[in-house]
């Protein structure tokens, strides 16, 4: 594998703030692909920075390295100006060919070149490795310090470190990043045509300070690609108030990404969010720690006509080992079939706020009296009756809820049952019923226990009188109460003899908010054959809440 240091020659850069770099970069880069294309293009740690005008291309099988802090580029590039310091692939946007002419004429400009075909948007989170519009596969960017200075540019904002484009299995490790608009982007998410990504990644990237004009996504943002991802990503130095964005990380229109070990001090930005999943399915959350934002953690979604039918209930968002704190929301969704595990919230005005009538179908590790919702919500009981908002984690209590089974009668069950002593549910014969109770609609999320009192009549016997309870919990996010479920307890309980007689079933069921998909847990009562006078009196419900 061929191997050239940029300070010796023929390149020699100077480290004198004055000497371009990237020239010298770029040149060593296209010597080694036209010597075969498979080598490394070293920048030695230096007590000076290397000054940097005009973005860097990185092809297939060119891995550019430095010695981590102590290589420091100092980009003079904006967002007027071909807002990259490196691109690794090719693209419309952040395009070789005009990045060339720009350099031959002398001048700066946008990269962007009308006559590049980008891959369709959408395209993207369907993009395998051995597709044909892949521009550059196996090439890396490791331990590099890039340090946006707009003080000689167009305008003071709009540098990305690292933006990769078509690119398959390349990546960015051991990257410092200061003043930028953008840290790390793989794909892009313009509508029509767009750059996307399949197998790339990023870890280990240290956002030192995040530019405070403009700032997207400081440590990173995968948009319009396949099983990518961003790994351990710090941005500590919060945006200011006047910020344009302000965010820290994002995937969006993406299949099978993920953002883990995501850390920082968001900053009240104009947008301010933590992490933000968007238009996406299959993806992962895992480990983040997001402080002092307006939003901790934020989901979005078009409607599935509009944007191809991206979301699905069959492959659901993922967001679990969560803490945000000292933020205006914890949770905002505006999203579907997304599952929460272990969000946990300290000093937060608002735990979870639900942003649209369509956010229905998730699953919430995490329950709070701090419930907000937008204008389009009706009311709170609608939120209630379409997410589940499960038990936060912590020390388990219990407390016991009365519920009367004539309040939850099945509307076709009602001839020949009348109220007796106000709620208690007595038979005029042998009329059968059913009763569905939605723990959801009692506020309760999950179950320890379930008692159901009642009385058989004399007679009751003959009759072959008996009740049903069955436990059960949904499997799908249909709202069907027919769809699948999966039974936690079952009991039959029928009189013992011919006198009338009072009983109940008692049913441990010790049934927490359980991972995977469940909607939420039912309780089905059915009385078949009853006699005259027989009674369903009432339920006691012992459910865990966190003290």
């Amino acid at each position: 594998m061929a191997f050239i240091n940029v300070l010796e020659a023929p390149y020699l850069v100077q480290l004198d703030g004055v000497f371009d770099a990237s020239i010298a970069v770029q040149q060593a880069i296209d010597d080694l692909v036209r010597q075969g294309g498979n080598g490394t293009v070293y920048l030695p740690g230096a007590s000076q920075p290397y000054f940097w005008r005009y973005p860097v291309f990185v092809p297939s099988n060119i891995r550019v390295v430095g010695d981590g802090m102590t290589t420091r580029l100092r980009v003079a590039i904006s967002g007027d100006e071909g807002r990259c310091a490196f691109v690794v692939g090719n693209s419309r946007e952040w395009n070789r060919a005009r990045r060339d002419m720009l350099v031959a004429s002398k001048i700066r400009g946008t990269l962007r070149n009308d006559a590049f075909t980008d891959i369709p948007f959408q395209d993207g989170r369907r993009l395998e490795p051995d597709d044909s519009r892949i521009r550059s596969r196996y090439a890396s960017i490791e331990n590099l310090f890039i340090d946006f200075d707009y003080t000689s540019t167009r305008s003071n904002s709009g540098g990305y470190a690292i933006q990769f484009a078509h690119a398959a299995n390349c990546f960015a490790r051991n990257i410092w990043i200061r003043n930028a608009t953008q840290g790390i982007g793989i794909g892009n998410d313009v509508d029509g045509s767009t750059p996307g990504c399949v197998e790339t990644w990023a870890e280990n990237i240290y956002v030192e300070s995040p530019n405070k004009v403009s700032s997207y996504y400081s440590i990173g943002f995968i948009a319009n690609s396949n099983r990518c991802y961003i790994r351990n990503g710090e941005s500590y130095d919060p945006v200011a108030e006047t910020t344009e964005h302000g965010s820290l990380a994002s995937i969006a229109n993406s299949n099978a990404c993920r953002l883990e070990h995501i850390r920082g001090h968001v900053g009240r930005g104009q947008t301010s969010e933590g992490i933000l999943i968007n238009n996406s399915r299959a993806c992962t959350v895992d480990t983040a720690h997001i402080e002092n934002a307006r939003v901790g953690i934020a989901t979005h979604f078009y409607s599935d006509a509009a944007r191809g039918g991206i979301i699905n209930a069959a492959h659901p968002n993922l967001f679990r080992n969560i803490v945000v704190k000292n933020s205006d929301t914890m949770l905002q969704l505006s999203s579907k079939y997304d599952l929460f595990e272990h969000v946990r919230g300290f000093g937060n005005l608002t735990d979870i706020y639900f942003n649209l009538n369509a956010t229905d179908n998730r699953i919430l590790d995490s329950t709070s009296d701090r419930i907000g919702k937008s204008a389009e919500i009706a009311t709170l009981s609608w939120v209630l009756q379409n997410n589940v908002v499960g038990p936060r984690e912590g020390k388990l209590a219990t407390e016991d809820t009365v519920f009367h089974p004539l309040h939850f009668l099945m509307p076709h069950s009602h001839d020949g049952i009348r109220a007796f002593n106000h709620n208690y549910m007595s038979f005029n014969g042998a009329i059968n019923c059913r009763i569905i109770v939605p723990l959801q609609v009692l506020g309760i999320y999950s179950l320890k226990s379930f008692r159901l009192y009642y009385t058989f009549y004399a007679g009751s016997d003959a009759a072959q009188s008996s009740i049903v309870v069955t436990i059960y919990r949904r499997l799908t996010f249909d709202s069907n109460i027919s769809a699948p479920h999966q039974v936690l307890k079952s009991a039959t309980a029928g009189p013992t003899g011919s006198a009338t007689q009072d009983g109940m079933i008692d049913l441990e069921v010790n049934a927490l908010r359980a991972s995977g998909i469940s909607k939420d847990i039912i309780i089905d009562i059915q009385v078949n054959n009853p006699v005259m006078h027989s009674m369903l009196k009432l339920g006691r419900i012992t459910s865990y809440i966190n003290e």
